[in-house]
């Protein structure tokens, strides 16, 4: 019998038998995303459209018919940022022949940093905030449900390590996706925080709206993508050992590590005339404990 040369003679050798497409398409999906005023939310339509979404970019001054596009995949579409009615009416009209993936609320970006006046930070806060709300109230009066999430984008809302910049504005938003998230668990609201300041390096939001995992806090810091974690004081620095004896107080670290906190006396002072001493069994740390302890104040 005669033997075929163009077949293996190392019987521990892979052999190739099929090959994937050169180009993979993604699934069709339509996104709503509220633009900001920097040209975030345009970038973004433009590279979910490039990979076969379609995007409708709501805007105060946008266009009146959403059935027009701008450029292929991506309609602007009007609407009134904090009107219930006004979304409402913008869900409805969404088109029904691609599944609906996603919201993106992205005025978070567009707070005036953290050089703002009271009267900026307020008027920032009223427009996020406010469009957050009536878009939520929109859906749900719609009765829409996004299979990829409702996504809050904002910028230094969160305050990590040392960092000393941060927007009111975002850390507002935090706060009523983690709300939505109690409310309306099935929209599974998500936060995506970026680098403080508008110089931050760029962020493919994109790959995270398309390929969401089970994280919904996410920070970017310096290109590098952080998240939300409880860890076991087992696992994370060493346990702090606190005394027996009375007398004592814990302290912060001068270089503001939080996993620096210190013991230090405390001589007890006489007490005064209708003054009495309590003795503490166990005790909470708030933030503005935590604030202190990161040099804050």
């Amino acid at each position: 019998m005669g033997v075929d040369e163009s077949a293996p003679t190392e019987p521990d050798r892979g052999v190739i038998v099929a090959q994937g497409p050169s180009e993979v398409a993604e699934p069709a999906g339509l996104w709503v995303v509220l633009a900001d005023d920097g040209g975030t939310g345009l970038e973004l339509a433009d590279a979910l459209a490039a990979r076969n979404q379609t995007v409708v970019v709501a805007e105060e001054n946008g266009t009146e018919d959403a059935n027009v596009p701008s450029v292929a995949g991506v309609f602007r579409a009007s609407v009134e940022l904090t009107g219930r009615e006004s979304w409402r009416s913008l869900f409805e009209r969404l088109p029904v022949d691609v599944p609906f993936d996603g919201v993106v609320h992205l005025p978070g970006l567009a707070g005036h940093g953290a050089g703002a006046t009271t009267g900026e930070m307020a008027d920032d806060t009223r427009t996020a905030v406010g469009s957050a709300l009536a878009l939520a109230q929109g859906m749900d009066d719609a009765d829409v449900v996004p299979e990829k999430g409702v996504w809050f984008v904002t910028r230094g809302a969160q305050v990590l390590e040392r960092e000393r910049d941060g927007e009111l504005v975002g850390a507002a938003l935090w706060g009523f996706g983690k709300v939505l998230a109690r409310e309306v668990p099935h929209w599974q609201p998500r936060m995506i925080d970026l680098d403080p300041g508008p110089a931050s390096p760029r962020v493919d939001l994109d790959d995270e709206l398309l390929a969401p995992d089970a994280e919904t806090h996410i920070a970017y810091r310096g290109g590098r993508r952080r998240v939300a974690r409880f860890v076991r004081s087992d696992q994370g620095p060493a346990r702090l050992e606190l005394p027996e004896e009375r007398g004592w107080l814990l302290d912060a670290d001068e270089g503001g590590a939080l996993d620096k906190l210190r013991v230090q006396p405390q001589v007890a002072r006489v007490l005064a005339p209708d003054e009495v001493r309590v003795a503490v069994d166990a005790v909470g740390l708030n933030f503005w404990d935590i604030f202190r302890a990161m040099g804050l104040f």
